[in-house]
């Protein structure tokens, strides 16, 4: 996967200024962290924004890139069976396998003949680190022309409880069956284990 890039000679700016502007500041909300933060997760897995949630995890998962949080990531948001799959389904699998290309060393040890007479094969661990931009081309690809977070911010007050921000103040069937069957069992336990700790109290 190629690294992100922000313009010919420009520095990478701030978390803020990378995705850019929006009217109401959802983002802003998303990555500052505080009971603001608790509250707008708790909305976005309760209306199953999982685009949202792909850019909380990414954002956390650049501050410190390990192998067990990029191989949940692309688990749970990528994958062509993802639970919680996001909405770039032509960079992902089974369409555009270079993610699942990319991530695959942190998943299988690569094997190594070692020179002996019986040219034996000894699994070697995967690398230690996968690269920080390792999701860039697949967040960039839902934040353009910032539709995601302007249909958040027309959704989302922050002056209301997460539950208040729903529609009809409750959750619809489908809702409640991701939270469920879907979330509580599967998606937030493998992002917790993976150091993703705050989703812990999620849902």
């Amino acid at each position: 996967m190629r690294p992100i890039t922000w313009g010919c000679g420009v520095a990478e700016p701030n978390r803020r200024e990378a995705w850019g502007d929006v009217t109401v500041d959802v983002k802003g909300i998303l990555m500052r962290g505080g009971r603001g933060q608790i509250d707008l997760l708790e909305f976005c897995v309760r209306s199953i924004n999982t685009d949202a949630l792909f850019f909380y995890c990414v954002d956390e998962y650049r501050l410190r890139p390990q192998a067990a949080a990029a191989l949940a990531i692309f688990d749970m948001f990528c994958a062509a069976e993802a639970p919680a799959r996001v909405t770039a389904v032509t960079l992902l699998p089974p369409k555009d396998v270079r993610l699942a290309r990319a991530v695959e060393p942190f998943r299988t040890p690569t094997v190594a003949v070692l020179a002996s007479d019986d040219s034996a094969e000894e699994p070697l661990p995967p690398p230690a680190f996968p690269p920080k931009y390792l999701f860039d081309t697949v967040a960039e690809a839902i934040a353009a022309g910032g539709t995601l977070w302007q249909g958040l911010a027309s959704t989302y007050d922050p002056e209301k409880d997460p539950c208040e921000n729903l529609s009809g103040g409750e959750m619809t069937a489908p809702q409640r069956a991701f939270v469920d069957w879907i979330w509580t069992p599967i998606v937030r336990p493998t992002l917790v284990s993976a150091g993703f700790r705050k989703l812990a109290s999620i849902a």
